[in-house]
């Protein structure tokens, strides 16, 4: 039985893992081969276009995913291919993340600290029932009008990346256009070079998608309207309640919470709803630009998993801020892990809105 949040419940998938006539196969449709582009785009960064047609760029993907891990059936083969079978299923499955539980199951949050570390956190054994508090007025107050300005990075940074398209080609190192009426191209792709480091990649165009994926996924999470249809607060961003949390962290949420299937989930330990963001009082006492720029850090992991994962691991430091002078540090990270940074996605949309933003 596939176990994965992703297959769970796919009967043509579940086919697929239990006997060799349900493969899938070059030239398959459906929304059973979505789910298979969009595991590839998690687990390999593959950057396909989720359409859901087994098309040549799915079946090298599938072949590249295969052979990175050795998947070969030696019954009657000497090589991987490019067919999703019963071990590929198996190995897919086993990689990504598994389904939460409808019944009421619990998820890791991760929150940004007042120390400036953004990390996993867990229960507390003897932690008991958590005491709640009344938000202050500020940050009743401040929120609703911190939204809008998230929305405006958001749309600004996806503007950038707009700009830039045609200009970030397979195969082709990105370099910064020239020639006249390029301006906006010239700002978009020097910020993907200057933020993610996409000039240091051989194929650029898979990490350009991703990029983009994150950014658009974000804006439906904001809109509540995400495409694989969670039930999303009718809030997202809503004032921290809890009283251990006002005194470690400035906001937090789970990895991924756009993706939970159950509206029961609870993040881990503290007991409270794992689909949206909480934002502490704490946040309040620092400048704006900080704050928006907290709000879409941990936007950031909330869209986590689909395409790529959102994350402190793969080389990606746990304390990050880069308003706050870590701008060395993060430089220093391989360009492959600025693309699961959530503080690249939040200084990339800091630095494209900007002047849009009217901030204190």
């Amino acid at each position: 039985m596939l176990k994965s949040q992703l297959f769970r419940g796919d009967t043509r998938l579940q086919a697929a893992a239990d006997s060799n006539p349900g493969h899938i196969v070059p030239g398959d449709r459906g929304e059973h081969v979505k789910k298979i582009q969009l595991a590839l785009n998690q687990l390999d960064n593959a950057g396909l276009n989720p359409d859901g047609i087994y098309g040549q760029k799915t079946a090298n993907a599938v072949l590249a995913y295969k052979q990175k891990r050795g998947i070969i059936n030696h019954t009657y083969q000497n090589e991987a291919d490019n067919i999703v079978g019963i071990m590929t299923m198996k190995a897919l499955d086993e990689e990504l993340p598994p389904a939460g539980d409808d019944g009421g199951g619990e998820v890791a949050f991760v929150g940004m600290s007042a120390s400036g570390v953004c990390e996993v956190e867990g229960a507390k054994k003897g932690s008991g029932p958590q005491q709640t508090q009344q938000p202050s007025a500020k940050t009743l107050i401040a929120i609703p009008l911190l939204e809008p300005k998230v929305r405006i990075v958001i749309a600004a940074a996806t503007f950038k990346l707009n700009s830039a398209d045609q200009f970030v080609k397979s195969n082709e190192k990105l370099v910064i256009p020239t020639g006249p009426f390029q301006a906006n191209a010239r700002s978009a792709v020097k910020l993907l070079i200057d933020v993610f480091s996409l000039d240091k990649h051989k194929n650029p165009r898979p990490g350009f998608e991703n990029i983009r994926r994150v950014f658009f996924n974000m804006n439906v999470a904001l809109n509540r309207s995400f495409e694989t249809d969670p039930l999303i607060a009718p809030l997202l961003f809503v004032p921290n309640t809890l009283v251990s949390q006002e005194k470690v962290a400035f906001a937090y949420t789970s990895a991924g919470g756009a993706f939970l299937k159950s509206s029961k989930t609870k993040l881990k330990g503290l007991g409270v709803p794992a689909d949206r963001i909480y934002i502490c009082d704490a946040l309040m006492k620092e400048n704006e630009l900080f704050q928006i720029s907290t709000m879409v850090h941990e936007l950031a992991h909330f869209v986590s998993g689909q395409p790529i994962l959102i994350s402190h691991d793969h080389g990606v430091p746990k304390g990050g801020q880069f308003l706050k002078g870590a701008k060395d540090k993060l430089d220093k990270i391989t360009p492959e892990a600025k693309l699961r940074s959530p503080e690249h996605y939040a200084f990339f949309a800091m630095i494209a809105g900007f002047k849009r933003l009217d901030t204190d």
